[in-house]
């Protein structure tokens, strides 16, 4: 039986499945081409989530350990074996849980300008057609409303910024020695730094190349409503291919025509500066707990 030695634990539209898939190009390294299979939140119980197409989510979700550690089956001789679900570091009380089962478990975060983050997490609902509101602010202003139903924690656009206080559990709990904290904004300007610091934190080689794209995943408006159909709902075609694909051809060839198929949505100039001072206070602890500088989250639009 194989248990993971570390997770990406989020956040949510941080850049998490480009790291994922980043990471598990290393030689040494074996990361779940399962994401988000959440299973130390839904244990022997799946969630229940009431929002627009949550249900894809609960047929995501892990809740055996059988079904959890068959996810490393293919680990091999792996030095790091790991899995991402950004999850964890939204729902924090988790982490006492996951230290119970799996002691000395390694954690990585990468975190995003919470503005950004939430923007992106309205684009990408918007892309797969679950957001009901056309605009922005208008889901904005329904997200207290979706939380008390029980929608999904993705929902949570401004909610799902406030990082100090789950980066505090989540140190407190595994030390911050087993927690490496990393930013979305290096993915691009410093992928090789980022990755460099990601591989030795997991103990392996730093100095491995890395081919393939940086960035996976994207969020925003479909150029083809019937193609982004048929990439995120069931369907019986891709039912019956999909048992036929190795996991890992089958991602790439996902993200690839994802890409292809999508154009970026513009966040409004006005909603990033209705948004950004409510996260000035969260965004001074994160400075604090991580050593960064942080400016470019407190700049204004344009």
């Amino acid at each position: 039986m194989t248990w993971p030695n570390f997770l990406v634990v989020g956040g949510a539209r941080c850049g998490s499945t480009s790291l994922c898939a980043l990471l598990g190009r290393h030689p040494d390294v074996f990361v779940s081409p399962t994401k988000e299979p959440s299973f130390f939140l839904f244990e022997g119980h799946p969630p229940a989530f009431t929002g627009p197409g949550d249900e894809g989510l609960v047929r995501m979700v892990v809740t055996t350990e059988s079904d959890y550690q068959a996810l490393f089956d293919d680990a091999g001789d792996a030095v790091a074996i790991g899995e991402g679900s950004v999850f964890y570091l939204h729902r924090p009380e988790v982490f006492d849980h996951i230290e119970e089962r799996v002691p000395g478990i390694k954690a990585i975060v990468i975190l995003r300008d919470p503005v950004e983050r939430a923007f992106s997490a309205f684009s990408l609902m918007s892309r797969d057609g679950r957001e009901p509101e056309t605009e922005f602010r208008a889901a904005l202003a329904d997200e207290d409303r979706r939380r008390e139903a029980g929608w999904e924690w993705i929902w949570e656009y401004a909610g799902g910024g406030f990082y100090a206080d789950r980066l505090e559990r989540l140190i407190d709990c595994f030390g911050r020695e087993r927690v490496l904290i990393l930013r979305h904004e290096d993915l691009a300007d410093d992928r090789a730094g980022l990755l460099a610091e990601a591989f030795t934190f997991l103990g392996v080689d730093p100095q491995a190349s890395i081919g393939g794209p940086g960035h996976v995943n994207a969020s925003g408006a479909p150029r083809s409503r019937r193609v982004q159909s048929f990439l995120t709902e069931p369907n019986g075609v891709k039912d019956r291919l999909r048992p036929l694909v190795p996991d890992r051809l089958w991602q790439r060839a996902y993200h690839y025509v994802q890409r292809r198929n999508v154009q970026p949505l513009t966040l409004p100039d006005d909603v990033r500066a209705e948004l950004a001072p409510g996260y000035a206070a969260d965004i001074d602890r994160v400075e604090q707990i991580t050593g960064w500088d942080l400016a470019a989250w407190r700049a204004p639009a344009g």
